[in-house]
């Protein structure tokens, strides 16, 4: 009778995460479990766009500057977007497929072209990937131990595949300490949180974290 409890649960619990996955954008996402009778977490949400928690400013897009690039410029070395680096970037981030050029040595900062620059209106820029989505499908799947559920690719992926961008809740520096002494006692679910804008090199401390254990992608 217990078995048959779980083996209910287990359905319910994948119906319910598998019709939430069903409304993300993109290539499909499945969940799968063949090992045992843990159902995903079913407090958990998919998300496709950062959430803001409390005294986190949102981006402002005035900021923003762009390129002023004629078509077929964007991802060569007329474009001023990719200077705002290093000269490591002159050549462009991507191959002309969409795959990040594999340096070698250290790994600059990509910069993208956004919705300030002259690009923008012709719809045709090659230093634009990351922003169009994720184009591989994936499959959240139970690994059946310690480490509980995960993420792989059902398709092979080519080296250099812009995969999915890290969302989750972005949260105070302060936050983010309460969260890990206080809430997640700074077990496994403490992984999820990713410092924004930290550098080990400056020692400077970041101002914002990402907790993606609640809500992510």
């Amino acid at each position: 009778r217990g078995g048959a409890f779980q083996l209910i649960s287990l359905v319910e619990g994948m119906t319910r995460f598998q019709a939430m996955l069903d409304k993300v954008p993109g290539p499909f996402i499945r969940v799968a479990n063949s090992v045992n009778h843990e159902p995903p977490p079913q407090d958990f949400v998919y998300i496709t766009k950062f959430r803001y928690g409390q005294g986190v400013p949102e981006p402002d897009s005035a900021f923003l500057t762009g390129c002023e690039c004629k078509p077929g410029d964007c991802g060569t070395s007329a474009c001023t977007c990719l200077n705002q680096v290093s000269a490591n970037t002159h050549a462009g981030h991507y191959t002309k497929d969409g795959k990040l050029k594999i340096i070698s040595g250290k790994q600059p900062f990509i910069f993208e072209c956004n919705q300030s620059c002259n690009c923008a209106k012709s719809g045709k820029c090659q230093n634009r990937v990351i922003q169009t989505g994720r184009k591989v499908p994936l499959e959240i799947f139970q690994m059946g131990d310690a480490r509980g559920w995960g993420v792989r690719a059902i398709n092979f992926i080519p080296a250099g595949t812009f995969i999915d961008l890290y969302y989750g809740e972005i949260i105070t520096d302060d936050e983010a300490d309460n969260r890990f002494h206080n809430v997640y006692h700074g077990d496994g679910r403490s992984l999820y949180l990713f410092d924004l804008d930290f550098s080990s090199e400056s020692g400077a401390k970041a101002d914002y974290t990402i907790d993606a254990f609640r809500c992510g992608s």
